[in-house]
């Protein structure tokens, strides 16, 4: 079978969808094909997509009665032999699918199934599969212990192990069990210690905080430790010795700084002070609203001299503030029409020099006032018509899969079939409005919103 036929029956599997026996045997005969014979770019996701089959078989036995799946015996062998050709070329796959499966993993059958096909990768001399990646795995599927009392001189051994993905999965696991077992160590005291293993190493304390951080502070009210993730974080981002690794399935203390410091001035601050405006400017421009404080920092990180710092401190300070960033107009990635009335449109572009309009904002010429709904709509279709923009589509985020409009807070938004998404910011009860974004994700140089307000 050619690659683009099979990448497209891929792409058409329903995993949601009730299906006969018979049909999933070729689902499953699809994605055993597929991790043979696709190249590395396609071989993830069909691995990620047979186990989510793997999963979605056994649940449709819950939701249709009489529904018999096909037995572990039947659906692995296939896929397991697949995935151990291609790991002799293909790093992180075993390990990606034990990621993946590692929740039904925790099922007699299909764990020891898992457990017998890496122990025979181990010590049989047919494939030949690095000793780190089914180490790794043995540590996803918690091969060294369900228990802290079990696994913790694995866990904390695995830390100091030469391999980055050993040492990552080991602090994820290790901060897993603080929310799991109630005899973990003291949580400062383990916070300290990755911290120092990461300064000189990085790449674990993101999985460790990671695991740790939405139930943190249950954890924290339990375990009562003296250690704030604000300055543990600051500590990781001044003394580390390189710079962090990106890692599969996990995010790094870069990604949580600029979550954890989001809307903060002050923190903000602190990591420009420190001359991380990469997270800097991921930070101040994580929030979709105005707020004062950040608008003077927005304005210094768009002189930054990485053009796609000062694209994005433009961007924000348009979509947001009603400020045209002198460096990013003139560097041609915004530019605002003032000589419109009642109102003002910046645009933002992709491309330095105004080239490929990304998304127009429509404010009210003065920011104290709103735009009523019926003027509103009067620019809309001036700057991007319905021929442009086509018919209402169904909105992901609608619940009901619909195309109703979907309000979210003070937002209401629709999306467009032809690739626009248009989001009013104001009061949707009222339908008054301080701002519309019309962001295009259709075809290039098909839309260009400057054009359309001036001449229409």
């Amino acid at each position: 079978m050619r690659n683009d036929i099979r990448l497209n029956q891929l792409n058409n599997i329903t995993l949601s969808s009730f299906h006969t026996a018979p049909e999933w045997s070729d689902i499953f005969n699809l994605l055993v094909a597929a991790i043979k014979h696709e190249p590395p770019d396609i071989l993830g996701f069909a691995v990620e997509t047979a186990a989510q089959a793997l999963w979605a078989e056994k649940m449709q036995a819950y939701r249709q009665k009489d529904f018999k799946p096909g037995l572990p015996e039947q659906r692995l062998p296939g896929i397991l032999k697949a995935i151990a050709l291609r790991g002799e070329q293909i790093p992180l796959i075993i390990e990606a699918f034990c990621y993946h499966t590692q929740i039904m993993a925790e099922d007699k059958p299909y764990r020891s199934l898992i457990l017998q096909w890496l122990d025979e990768l181990e010590h049989g001399k047919k494939t030949k599969i690095g000793a780190t990646s089914l180490l790794t795995a043995k540590i996803i599927l918690k091969v060294f212990g369900h228990t802290w009392s079990k696994a913790k001189d694995s866990l904390l051994s695995f830390l100091d192990h030469d391999d980055l993905m050993v040492r990552a999965y080991a602090a994820d696991q290790i901060g897993q069990f603080y929310a799991e077992d109630e005899s973990m160590p003291p949580l400062d005291s383990m916070m300290d210690m990755v911290k120092q293993k990461d300064i000189e190493r990085p790449g674990i304390a993101g999985p460790f905080w990671g695991a740790i951080c939405f139930d943190f502070e249950n954890i924290k009210k339990e375990l009562n430790p003296e250690i704030y993730p604000v300055e543990w974080m600051f500590d990781i981002l001044k003394q580390r010795k390189s710079a962090e690794p990106e890692l599969r399935h996990f995010n790094g203390i870069d990604f949580y700084a600029h979550e954890l410091f989001a809307g903060s001035a002050r923190l903000i601050q602190r990591l420009i002070d420190l001359h991380r405006t990469d997270i800097a400017i991921a930070a101040a421009t994580e929030w979709r609203d105005k707020i004062e404080a950040l608008e003077p920092i927005l304005v210094k990180l768009g002189y930054n001299n990485d053009q796609e710092i000062v694209r994005q401190a433009s961007w924000h300070l348009a979509y947001h503030y009603h400020n045209l960033h002198p460096h990013g107009e003139e560097l041609g990635f915004v530019e605002r029409l003032s000589e419109l009335e009642p109102i003002d449109i910046f645009i933002n572009y992709s491309k330095p020099g105004f080239d490929c309009a990304y998304a127009a904002v429509i404010y009210p010429k003065n920011s104290s006032e709103l735009l009523a709904d019926k003027v509103a709509w009067e620019w809309v279709d001036k700057i991007i018509p319905i021929d442009i923009r086509g018919p209402i589509a169904i909105n992901v985020l609608s619940p009901a899969k619909s195309i109703d409009p979907v309000i979210l807070g003070n937002s209401l938004g629709l999306t467009y079939r032809q690739g626009a998404i248009i989001t009013f910011y104001g009061f949707p009860d009222k339908k008054q409005w301080k701002n519309i974004h019309i962001i295009w994700h259709g075809k290039k140089n098909l839309w260009n919103p400057k054009s359309h307000a001036v001449n229409s």
